[in-house]
């Protein structure tokens, strides 16, 4: 029995010129009695038919995808080279002014031969977690810059860093906040505006969970 698309994942990927185009990545689940009929789960959608691509996975052979793509990236050596990532949550009002403005900074054009973007829609209200900061707003979108410098080159990871910076400072002024899972340079008074209101339950929490002080060293959180 066909089932409603439940998995959605978006990339911009770098055309010949200075563009970009926008890819979706969309899952819809079945039993084995057969495949969804495309038509009828994008059939709604205007996009460019010719580069349209299907395929039908086991289930485990899709959870698996990653874990292979990781294989790949240690084989050639990738997995091993710096990677200053960058990752944020956009608000709906202004995720596409965000991204554009982004993908057009020529401190990122190694974006277009050695990064990877993501764009992933999130209900807002699917966003739990006491002390995840989220923008605000219904929808979010995770924007996911990933990028990986030369193994011998700290100047150029140096650079990535400071791009992200600028990025993130950015982003920020309108509205976005940071997924906190980066390559980035945070204040103590950088991290009190990130948590905003919620500050005094992170101190309470960071006081009950871990009084020693062992976890996120070296990241600016805690003196």
């Amino acid at each position: 029995m066909a089932g409603h698309l439940l998995y959605l994942e978006g990339q911009a990927r770098p055309l010949g010129g200075p563009g970009w185009q926008y890819m979706i990545e969309a899952v819809a689940p079945h039993s084995e009695t057969g495949p969804p009929d495309d038509r009828t789960q994008i059939g709604g959608l205007s996009h460019d038919r010719d580069t349209q691509e299907t395929a039908d996975l086991a289930y485990l052979e899709f959870a698996r995808r990653v874990a292979r793509e990781e294989e790949i990236l240690r084989l050639t050596g990738e997995w091993s080279r710096p990677h200053p990532w960058l990752n944020l949550l956009l608000p709906e009002s202004s995720a596409a002014a965000i991204v554009s403005d982004t993908l057009a900074d020529e401190d990122l054009r190694d974006l277009r031969t050695r990064g990877l973007v993501l764009l992933y829609p999130i209900p807002s209200r699917r966003l739990r977690a006491p002390l995840l900061r989220r923008p605000p707003g219904q929808l979010s979108y995770l924007f996911s810059l990933l990028r990986t410098a030369p193994a011998d080159s700290p100047e150029v990871a140096e650079r990535m860093v400071a791009a992200n910076r600028s990025v993130y400072e950015r982003a920020c002024a309108q509205g976005a906040v940071a997924y906190p899972i980066n390559a980035l340079p945070m204040s103590r008074e950088d991290w009190r505006a990130h948590y905003g209101s919620a500050w005094r339950s992170m101190e309470e929490a960071k006081r009950l969970y871990d009084p020693h002080a062992i976890l996120a060293q070296g990241h600016g959180l805690w003196p």
